[in-house]
């Protein structure tokens, strides 16, 4: 007995010592797990923060706009005249706030304002939802044919399905015409260009995997998608001066004019933003939902099925969402370019890749872009070729990404 004693000893400290590390062990989880608690949660608020200064700088925004933002041709450049129209401007905009002013011009620029951010998050979302799903910043509502698809859409239905001396479509300025109309009425453009937009995106899809031999190739879907614009625009020019040479008065021209520069004039009362609002927010809040399966996609095809993802399925969803929202946009609010593209760029300097960090403020982004846009084009006078403003910087900014990623290749 006393030579096992010793024995017995040892074993007693090796197990007094295995626990002693086991404790230390749990101690150290403990402590990572709740490290790890504490970041994430920091992370949760800064986002949230994030989120909540975005969503307040556009209200300001908006709110400085319509106080403030004055046409270039009725600036008289005196003070007085500032405060004068500013202090105008704050009354008018809180008598139509509180309801004693409903059919004021104040009301019509307010509901335009909403309907302007309602376009920058819908066309941002677009954007960055396949932007992160095909790998490619190119990638979106523009290049891709789908806001092509809706444009050539609305065209054929004015061409085939329009009275000549009916109201074309919703884009021009006779907006009681277009509210007086029974619901059918009111969607059938907005069904043809859903369904061109949808058109479009399957073409350049398929032109895209035909290319890869089966694969889908990012640089030959937007390659493809431009060259459908182009053919696109030829259409509508071709379609245009049809209708020119029947009859010069037809109001299917300036219809197709309005089309093809963007406005968000007719936006000007609450029935048309409801119209147009109400499928971009349901589109929206099922993107949101769905951005953590989507986020995935970006991994890759094989990757993202060995994560359990149905890849066809989530990536046709994307497709289905991204274009309901362009064609809301192009059916209210005609074409307006390069947006989807230059939001999300901008956006993935503050949020990063995660999409589900990417989206939220991509829509909060794009609502404050569009604002900014529609400011300059009220003091330029061109409020309807909003497309014309939005194309301008999506190229420069299309220029320089491409010499960004040339320089990359090259070091």
């Amino acid at each position: 007995m006393t030579c096992l004693s010793p024995l017995l000893d040892t074993d007693i400290m090796k197990t007094e010592n295995t626990s002693a590390r086991g404790r230390i062990r749990i101690h150290q989880e403990n402590d990572e797990l709740m490290e790890y608690r504490k970041k994430e949660k920091k992370h949760k608020n800064a986002k949230m923060s994030r989120l909540w200064v975005l969503l307040i700088i556009w209200i300001g925004l908006v709110i400085v706009s319509m106080c403030v933002i004055v046409p270039y041709d009725k600036w008289d450049y005196s003070l007085a005249y500032l405060v004068d129209n500013t202090s105008t401007n704050i009354r008018d905009l809180y008598e139509y706030l509180i309801g004693r002013s409903a059919g004021s011009t104040t009301g019509g620029i307010f509901w335009q304002y909403i309907g302007a951010a309602l376009v920058g998050a819908a066309l941002s979302a677009c954007g960055a939802s396949f932007q992160g799903s095909f790998k490619n910043v190119l990638a979106g509502p523009s290049t891709m044919g789908v806001m092509a698809g809706g444009t050539l859409g609305c065209t054929l239905y004015m061409l085939l399905f329009v009275p000549t001396t009916q109201q074309a479509v919703n884009v021009q300025t006779q907006v009681g015409t277009y509210v007086n109309q029974t619901l059918w009425q009111q969607y059938q453009s907005e069904l043809c260009i859903l369904a061109g937009c949808i058109g479009g995106v399957l073409l350049v899809l398929g032109v895209s995997i035909i290319a890869g031999k089966g694969k889908l190739s990012s640089s030959t879907m937007i390659v493809s998608g431009m060259v459908f614009s182009t053919i696109v625009s030829n259409i509508t020019m071709i379609v245009q001066y049809y209708i020119l040479i029947k009859d010069p008065e037809d109001e299917r021209i300036e219809a197709i004019k309005d089309l093809m520069m963007g406005n968000v004039t007719t936006l000007n009362n609450p029935q048309i933003v409801a119209m147009m609002g109400i499928p971009i927010i349901v589109a929206l809040v099922v993107l949101m939902i769905l951005r953590g399966k989507l986020n995935l996609l970006s991994f890759g095809e094989e990757e993202a099925k060995t994560m359990g993802v149905n890849v066809y399925a989530y990536r046709n969803i994307m497709i289905i969402l991204g274009t309901i929202l362009t064609a809301m946009v192009v059916s209210f609010c005609g074409k307006i370019g390069f947006l989807g593209f230059m939001v999300p760029l901008v956006s993935r300097k503050i949020a990063g890749p995660n999409l589900k960090k990417l989206l939220p403020v991509s829509i909060l982004m794009g609502m404050i872009l569009m604002t900014v846009v529609y400011d300059i084009a009220r003091i330029v006078n061109l409020t309807s070729y909003l497309n014309v403003i939005t194309s301008s910087v999506g190229c420069v900014v299309m220029v320089i990404v491409l010499l960004k990623k040339r320089r990359a290749k090259c070091s």
